[in-house]
């Protein structure tokens, strides 16, 4: 038997097949150009995956780029793929004929680094994911914190900057404007011309260009701020930063964040600040926890009935 994971956003789809000893027996990362099929698109990722193998699907683990009901039964909103209010689990149930278990790309991010990752052996994990936005999941004692209304480990709408401009999300200041790929590429305009990149305002910080040093620093910075109120609410043993613009500024954003960390630290008196590291699972991180965390609640569901 085997569990795929499937990892869609708004310009890529990313799965994993994982057979019974939770090894990686294939995989598969394109990108796509939206709008897209939700469904469709799946399931073709699937039966592509499943066509390579000579185990039999069991379940299948979904993360997307949404907000989720608390029982993450539905999709809330998936603005980036242009789905809202829709029983994507069902839907996807009936077209492949296994379970189909839902999961928000921050949460399973967060659950990957917990269980094969970076954060292996942590109590309680703070994971923050810098892409194109900003995503995040917190993972505690082995459960992934989901929240009243779907929405716990929203960690790129926590407020950095008080005075901020509006975000899309209708808060404030929120991490997302400042430590995003698309937050960084903004803030490039002026200094480095605009059509700039995130990737390319990494290249120019990594040749030495001050402009773009400062800018990766001023979202490390912004990190900083946001992992220090986290921090004083669920008292972490490790954050761990992971998604593109993460794994390819490195230390040019993890430095400057370690820093204000320092300077923020609200446990100060009892307690020297969390420890921030990169994560390890790459770019099918998503995939992978989304594939875990269906192996998990299928075994949860056979052992209750």
């Amino acid at each position: 038997m085997a569990t795929v994971g499937v990892d869609i956003g708004g310009s890529k789809i990313a799965a994993v097949l994982l057979n019974e000893s939770g090894e990686i027996g294939g995989s598969v990362w394109r990108r796509h150009d939206g709008p897209v099929d939700v469904v469709d698109l799946i399931a073709g990722t699937v039966a592509e995956l499943s066509a390579s193998s000579s185990a039999s699907i069991d379940c299948v683990g979904v993360s997307i780029a949404a907000w989720l009901s608390a029982d993450r039964l539905r999709v809330l909103v998936a603005a980036n793929l242009g789905v809202t209010d829709a029983p994507l689990g069902q839907l996807l149930t009936e077209r492949l004929g296994v379970p189909v278990f839902l999961q928000n790309d921050g949460d399973a991010t967060a659950y990957a680094e917990y269980a094969r990752g970076a954060g292996q052996g942590a109590r309680t994990l703070v994971a923050i994911a810098l892409g194109t936005g900003v995503g995040g999941g917190v993972v505690i004692n082995g459960q992934v914190l989901v929240g009243a209304g779907g929405l716990g480990g929203e960690l790129g709408h926590l407020q950095v900057e008080a005075d901020g401009p509006r975000c899309t999300c209708g808060g404030v200041g929120c991490l997302e404007l400042y430590a995003s790929g698309r937050a960084v590429a903004e803030a490039a305009q002026d200094s480095l011309g605009s059509g700039n990149t995130a990737a390319e305002v990494v290249a120019a910080a990594r040749s030495n260009d001050g402009d773009a040093i400062d800018i990766l620093a001023a979202a490390g910075r912004a990190v900083g701020r946001a992992i220090g109120r986290i921090a004083a609410v669920v008292d972490p043993d490790l954050v761990v930063l992971s998604g593109s613009l993460a794994e390819s500024a490195g230390d040019l954003i993890i430095e400057p964040a370690a820093t204000e960390l320092r300077q923020c630290w609200p446990l100060a008196a009892v307690s020297d600040p969390v420890p921030i590291r990169l994560g390890s699972c790459g770019r099918t991180a998503a995939a992978l926890g989304a594939a875990a965390m269906a192996r998990v609640a299928l075994e949860s569901q056979a052992a209750h009935g």
